[in-house]
Parts: structure tokens; C-alpha cells; sequence
């Protein structure tokens, strides 16, 4: 396609593009890793992280590598370990380490990531 632009809009997954009735919807191939460097920048990683420590054991320091770890939550969760919540969030959960990610696109910050104190029953009650 002559003239076509590659661009990934952050805070939308799927969008329209064009003039109503003669536009595509376009779909953000794999925008985790957009999306988890915004998670990460917003107050989870200062707030669980640095304040809380919920991540001790996870030999996890730098922000760069909490944005990889979130992105790899999201990326490879599946069955029963993603699922659609109320007001357009997605939640993904962890087995392997006890973390959630909350993705909110409405959300300032987009979403959270954290280490419940009630584990995996805290994310299956999730709405």
C-alpha cells in the first residue's frame, strides 16, 4: 500500500481508521510491551514495588526488567489465566510467580501489577 504509515496507538488495542464507510479497523499486533512500559511508569512499580517489596525472590531491580516481566505476564497468559473485567480492564495472572496485572486503558497510569495477599482466589474474583 503506497503511502501507508506504521504507527501503534498506546492506550487503544483496536481502532478505525479512515472515513466512515470506506475505512478498516486496525488492530495493534502485540502492543504488550507498549502497554507494560506504561503499566510500570505509572504507580505500581514505586508503590509495590519500592515501598511494599512485594517482589523479593523474583530478582527483579531495574525498571526496564519489571517492564519485561509484565509484558511476559501478558503475553503468555492464557485459559483460565486471562479475562475480560468490567469498564474494559483485562486481567492476567501468574502462576508461577502469584503476580496479577491489571490492564485499565481508561486509566491514567493504564493498569497495575502486584502480588495479592489472598494469591490466585483475589484475581478469580475479579469482575
Amino acid at each position: 500500500m503506497q503511502g501507508a504509515l506504521r504507527r501503534a496507538v498506546l492506550r487503544t488495542h483496536t481502532y478505525f481508521v479512515g472515513k466512515l464507510g470506506d475505512g478498516v479497523w486496525v488492530h495493534n499486533a502485540d502492543c504488550y510491551d507498549d502497554i507494560a512500559g506504561a503499566i510500570v511508569r505509572g504507580h505500581a512499580f514505586e508503590k509495590h514495588h519500592l515501598f511494599k517489596g512485594e517482589f523479593q525472590g523474583l530478582d527483579l531491580r531495574t525498571v526496564q526488567q519489571f517492564k519485561d516481566f509484565v509484558s511476559g505476564i501478558m503475553r503468555n497468559a492464557g485459559g483460565g489465566n486471562k479475562k475480560s473485567l468490567s469498564g474494559g480492564r483485562t486481567a492476567y495472572w501468574s502462576n508461577d510467580t502469584g503476580v496479577v496485572v491489571i490492564h485499565d486503558p481508561r486509566a491514567r497510569d493504564v493498569g497495575t501489577f502486584f502480588r495479592p495477599n489472598s494469591g490466585k482466589s483475589y484475581y478469580d474474583n475479579l469482575r
